[in-house]
């Protein structure tokens, strides 16, 4: 697997490029909900339906728990952009003997409470329009080997309304994890449960 290899430069850069690209193609940005850092390793869900998704969790680390970034990241993509990894992307290669060693490596990161890992448990990039998700089982395995994680959700979606650049919506969720919990099929149908309660409240926007 490739491992992250912080480097403090392309840090400093993608922070201060990843604000600035959000800022630029997107007309607002409104988030509803919220995180509070707490002393605990912060393992972060998200929905993952465009190339954005990655910068999304750096973009909301940043501006709500301002921990050490990394990201699950599929190993043919991470090799083909390997700067990503100075910025906190490590990889995983699912169906081969290293996806163990991948899911150890998160787990291992968890046992921080400086740092932040984001994963997309659904694997494969799905339309923004799909209203249910089925995770993989990695999920479950990184919940019982670190179980004291703050274990985070969010949902983003996208909307034009009358403006030519799309306005960006966030919302979050803390789960109340429990240490019974960590079975794949629940943490997949907390999120879902809660991508509908997001998908209810966003149906309900005007411009």
């Amino acid at each position: 697997m490739i491992t992250a290899q912080h480097n403090s430069l392309v840090t400093c850069f993608f922070n201060w490029y990843i604000l600035r690209i959000i800022r630029n193609d997107f007309h607002s940005i409104t988030v509803s909900g919220k995180w509070e850092s707490k002393p605990a390793g912060s393992l972060v869900i998200g929905n993952h339906f465009s190339w954005w998704d990655g910068f999304f969790g750096l973009y909301l680390n940043n501006r709500f728990l301002k921990k050490h970034f990394f990201v699950m990241m599929l190993e043919s993509q991470l090799q083909r952009r390997k700067m990503f990894s100075k910025a906190g992307a490590f990889s995983v290669n699912p169906g081969s003997r290293s996806i163990v060693e991948s899911l150890n490596y998160a787990a291992c990161l968890l046992e921080s409470k400086e740092n932040m890992v984001l994963i997309f448990p659904q694997g494969i990039l799905h339309s923004l329009y799909n209203t249910r998700f089925s995770f993989a089982s990695g999920v479950e395995k990184i919940l019982r080997k670190k179980p004291s994680c703050q274990l985070l959700f969010y949902v983003a979606m996208v909307d034009y309304f009358s403006n030519r650049k799309p306005s960006l919506f966030f919302y979050l969720k803390e789960v109340n994890s429990d240490e019974d919990d960590f079975s794949t099929e629940n943490v997949e149908n907390l999120y879902n449960t809660f991508y509908a309660e997001c998908l209810e409240k966003h149906a309900q926007r005007t411009e």
